[in-house]
């Protein structure tokens, strides 16, 4: 997350925070570790390129509460 962005985020609060973990400066497992009091309250989702388990696991370890693959399809 661009460190400019942080503070938005403290200041609007909003209700879900969507991170890729690839990102400039702070990779979305730093940036959902951040989410700690006072914005336990904000759900993190994950949108990554990234298949494999190991990012899987460390962004649920993170607190991200979902992870959607950049190349999943809405389809059935």
């Amino acid at each position: 997350m661009v460190k400019n962005a942080w503070p938005r985020v403290l200041e609007l609060r909003p209700d879900i925070l969507v991170l890729d973990i690839a990102m400039p400066e702070m990779n979305g497992e730093q940036v959902a570790r951040e989410n700690s009091p006072p914005l336990s309250r904000v759900k993190v989702i994950a949108l990554s390129g990234y298949t494999d388990r190991q990012f899987v696991r460390a962004m649920t370890k993170a607190g991200a509460k979902g992870y959607v693959v950049k190349s999943a399809s809405g389809a059935n």
